[in-house]
């Protein structure tokens, strides 16, 4: 079964993640920067992931890989 893995040198650390809102067991987290201001990288549960391929579908950095 494949599980969605995210490259953090492609995440675009969206305000709104696509990914984030498209996961429908909410498997997919946004964090912050230390300093609050910026946007920090999302991080996938793979242990919940599905494998539904919805959130690889849908971000616009083409961050997220089904494998």
């Amino acid at each position: 079964m494949a599980i969605a893995k995210i490259d953090l040198n492609l995440c675009e650390k969206c305000a709104v993640c696509n990914a984030m809102l498209a996961c429908p067991i909410d498997a997919i987290t946004h964090h912050w920067s230390e300093d609050l201001v910026r946007n920090g990288p999302v991080e996938i549960d793979t242990k919940r992931c599905l494998g539904c391929g919805k959130c690889e579908r849908v971000c616009r950095g083409k961050a997220i890989t089904m494998s």
